[in-house]
């Protein structure tokens, strides 16, 4: 996978001097009382209040990181979440996919499912909402249009580009538009791919790039298209179309794996963390569990992605239950002499899916 370098500015930073926190990043105003019993947890479950639920945990944690009863919720969620809505809208099955099936020798691009574009959609929600940001997004009609055309030019031609020349098979200039505004993976399609999106895995992948346009906290609107070995997801130029505009915390981080519980099949090898306008140009980042220091390699700085971020790998196993300190220093915003730093707990947690 690849991904053309885009930049998109900046607006505000951050000058605190040092920030302790498991903060999650809130979005909209919880819809019930920030003190949370069992009864409302329930309750907020049945109505499948994923992100007002996550979000009320999350202030807590935030004023009490080390209070046992939220953390328990915390685990809670994480794990009802994941049962509830990671494989269900992972998986496509072949007969899900097309209401109209794509045909390379007619250069017709096909259109898939109502089912499987839910599915997409409800799967990029939930990975938005496992690092605390909304869950409130949507694919545009016509950018799904041009996403559709984009993939479907990837698989005619059985590779990737984000400037596909007039030679390929099937070229046409919206796929050609869309791949230059788009995520693109090949090999894979559907949800799966936009998972492999997330992990970013592969030597041309070392910025994370595609997670952070996916966890772009500034997006709402996205255009997807898939066939059975390739997806494009557009990620540029989205939110334009529409009355979308996002406010968020910037003084928040978005982080993956995020603060405290975190399901250990969905900690990769390339661990992020993103701040609006961060300097992370001498930044430095440490790992410590069980007091031990714990080796990292810290990938090559770049901008251009979404947020500004740093990416690093462990150089250790991880376990499950186990606490990883987290601390990045020597972060810079615009304004402030004084470096930050930022600290934060990860525990990854093994989750049996029901679904």
């Amino acid at each position: 996978m690849f991904l053309k370098l885009i930049f998109i500015p900046f607006i505000i930073y951050f000058h605190l001097f040092i920030l302790k926190t498991s903060e999650q990043i809130p979005v909209k105003k919880t819809l019930v009382n920030d003190t949370l019993n069992q009864k409302i947890f329930n309750q907020l479950v049945l109505q499948k209040k994923w992100a007002e639920l996550g979000e009320i945990i999350s202030k807590n944690l935030k004023n009490n990181p080390k209070n046992e009863n939220y953390l328990t919720f915390h685990k809670q969620w994480i794990t009802l979440d994941y049962q509830t809505n990671f494989k269900i809208n992972l998986i496509v099955e072949e007969k899900e996919m097309f209401s109209i099936q794509p045909q390379i020798q007619k250069c017709l691009e096909g259109k898939i499912s109502p089912l499987a574009n839910k599915k997409a959609l409800n799967f990029l929600n939930y990975c938005r909402r496992l690092t605390g940001l909304y869950d409130s997004c949507f694919f545009d009609e016509e950018d799904n249009k041009i996403a559709q055309k984009t993939a479907f030019l990837m698989e005619a031609n059985n590779s990737l580009s984000h400037s596909p020349p007039q030679s390929w098979t099937c070229f046409n200039q919206t796929a050609f538009n869309g791949a230059g505004k788009s995520n693109l993976s090949l090999g894979y399609g559907f949800s799966e791919s936009m998972l492999g999106q997330i992990e970013d895995d592969g030597s041309h992948n070392s910025a994370c790039g595609h997670r952070r346009w996916i966890l772009n906290p500034y997006n709402r609107v996205f255009g997807y298209g898939s066939t059975e070995k390739a997806m494009a997801l557009k990620v540029i130029e989205t939110n334009k179309k529409r009355n979308a505009e996002i406010k968020f915390n910037d003084k928040s981080f978005i982080a993956w794996p995020s603060a405290n519980y975190f399901p250990i099949d969905l900690i990769f090898e390339r661990w992020s963390f993103s701040i609006e306008n961060a300097n992370f140009a001498l930044a430095t980042v440490t790992i410590m569990q069980d007091k031990i220091k714990i080796p990292v390699q810290l990938e090559k700085v770049k901008t251009g992605f979404a947020l500004n971020t740093i990416v690093w790998k462990l150089k250790s196993q991880i376990q499950v239950n186990k606490v990883y300190k987290v601390q990045i220093n020597n972060i810079k915003f615009p304004g402030n002499p004084l470096p930050i730093t930022y600290q934060y707990d990860v525990i990854p947690v093994k989750i049996i899916s029901t679904k």
